[in-house]
């Protein structure tokens, strides 16, 4: 039987088939034996496979009549006001149709007093040899229950459309059998996709399909290969629907209004955001040198996580964004502040300096900030950013100055394999990944957290850093550390190659 997995409250979709298989290995006591039986019985008949029209294979434009077929079930005809103790009582799910789109396993009758109970052709039809045994097994565990013995079964032949049919078994009726479709992404009203080149032929009937099939869709968009552009953002390929990207989509109880053509935003990120912003409280001091249009700092600051945030980008379009989601969600203007620039001139400057005023504030305060936490969320660049913490306190801060709560660093990157390896090897390259850049008695590696699968042999992890309060005020950083990740290990190629400045 095919069906649809999950669907995760981040607005992605993941596109699943499970094969049905009844395994009956344990039996409790309460259990008949004629249930046994029933049991058996289904397990070995032939299947009944009801599936879109043949006839739809390689269609290129949407025709949704093409869709319809009639399918015939049989149903069982109760009395209404036993309906409630069925459900209750008798445990009929795995007799029962699953429901389709508009087509329920409870339907009216031909009076007011009565139901029908739809039953899946998989484990009953007209055709089967055991279809009288089951029948009665039927008939008696609702008898058992429920008294009623003026039980009816008959045929019904019901009409499956287009608009019954779900997302997967239509794309898989029209691709060709050796082509699948595994996911999409929603963000507000835009459905995008990542489809591989075997599957650009079918691109427009994909898109026109989940136009039609994804709830408030209105625009579909295919992200043209990887993110080659200096601000993240990805080529689209408008695939169906009108070509309107700014939306707002909702993520953790925060509102963000953004253009999807002209900014960063994945939605498969919703978990990794929030599962950071749970590291911060109330005293906490939140740096983001890569925010893009907010979805740490504005959380952060809206769910009291932070006393006060810096965000950055390098991006224009992020960072006015960034602005308008601060007013939508009633961000007080005192306690966010918000640059643009690059990554490495925002950790030299803004940060120092602000980082500066809080250790030397809580030095003679009563209560001073729990931690710093610092977010490097451009996982293709972000470990190349790590040496400019090296000497970024040294000028700010008087020699006599101490350290007085954690500077904690939250790094994204991806570790890339050229060939099958172990899970394990992931994390280990992660950890080395950093270690390029900070020796152990600069850093401590707090946590090497995977975030997620990018593709085959390319994992995306955070890796949680301490920085040494010798490294954030040492007077004489060694320029040779200024050197940026290597070609191999980048993910964006060369166009936003970043030096640290002096």
């Amino acid at each position: 039987m095919q069906t649809i997995t999950a669907l995760s409250n981040s607005g992605v979709y993941i596109i699943g088939q499970k094969l049905s298989k009844q395994v009956f290995n344990v039996i409790h006591t309460s259990r008949t034996i004629s249930a046994i039986m029933a049991d058996q019985k289904i397990a070995s008949m032939q299947k009944y496979v009801m599936e879109v029209p043949t006839a739809v294979r390689g269609m290129q434009d949407l025709r949704k009549e093409a869709f319809t077929t009639n399918v015939t079930l049989l149903a069982l005809r109760v009395d209404a006001s036993k309906l409630s103790t069925i459900q209750r009582k008798v445990r009929l799910e795995k007799y029962l149709f699953k429901n389709l789109g508009r087509i329920k396993n409870i339907m009216n009758a031909d009076d007011s007093k009565h139901k029908l109970l739809l039953f899946d052709p998989n484990t009953l039809h007209e055709n089967s040899v055991e279809l009288e045994s089951l029948k009665s097994h039927i008939e008696s565990l609702i008898k058992e229950h429920t008294g009623e013995i003026m039980l009816q079964w008959r045929p019904i032949t019901l009409t499956v459309a287009f608009e019954d049919w779900d997302i997967r078994s239509i794309i898989k009726a029209v691709l060709p059998s050796d082509l699948d479709f595994s996911s999409y992404s929603q963000t507000g009203h835009i459905v995008h996709v990542n489809l591989r080149e075997n599957l650009l032929p079918y691109k427009r009937i994909i898109g026109q399909i989940l136009l039609e099939k994804v709830s408030r869709c209105r625009t579909v968009v295919n992200k043209v290969d990887e993110i080659k552009s200096e601000y993240r953002n990805f080529e689209l390929d408008l695939l169906a629907g009108v070509d309107d990207y700014v939306t707002e989509t909702l993520e953790a109880g925060v509102r963000y209004r953004l253009d999807f053509s002209k900014v960063f935003w994945n939605s498969r990120l919703s978990h990794e955001h929030e599962r950071v912003v749970k590291l911060f409280d109330r005293r906490s001091l939140v740096y983001d040198a890569c925010a893009g249009v907010g979805p740490f700092v504005l959380p952060a600051l809206k769910k009291g996580h932070a006393s006060h945030a810096l965000a950055n980008d390098l991006n224009p379009e992020s960072v006015r964004w960034l602005k308008e989601n601060a007013v939508l969600n009633k961000i007080p203007s005192g306690k966010l502040e918000i640059y643009n620039s690059d990554a490495i001139e925002f950790i030299r400057g803004p940060f120092a300096e602000d980082l500066s005023r809080e250790i030397r504030k809580a030095q003679s305060s009563e209560e001073s900030p729990s931690g710093a936490h610092v977010v490097l969320n451009l996982p293709g660049f972000a470990v190349s950013f790590l040496p400019s913490f090296k000497g970024v306190l040294a000028k700010h801060l008087p020699a006599e100055a101490s350290h007085t709560f954690p500077v904690k660093v939250y790094c994204y990157l991806f570790a890339k394999a050229h060939k099958d390896v172990c899970d394990a090897w992931y994390e280990k390259r992660a950890l080395e990944m950093v270690r390029e850049f900070l020796k152990e008695d600069e850093a401590t590696v707090e946590l090497v957290h995977h975030v997620r699968t990018v593709s085959s042999r390319k994992e995306m992890f955070c890796v949680q850093i301490t920085l040494s309060w010798d490294l954030l005020t040492v007077t004489n950083p060694n320029p040779s550390l200024t050197r940026s990740i290597s070609e191999s290990d980048s993910d964006y190629g060369s166009s936003k190659r970043s030096k640290l400045s002096d």
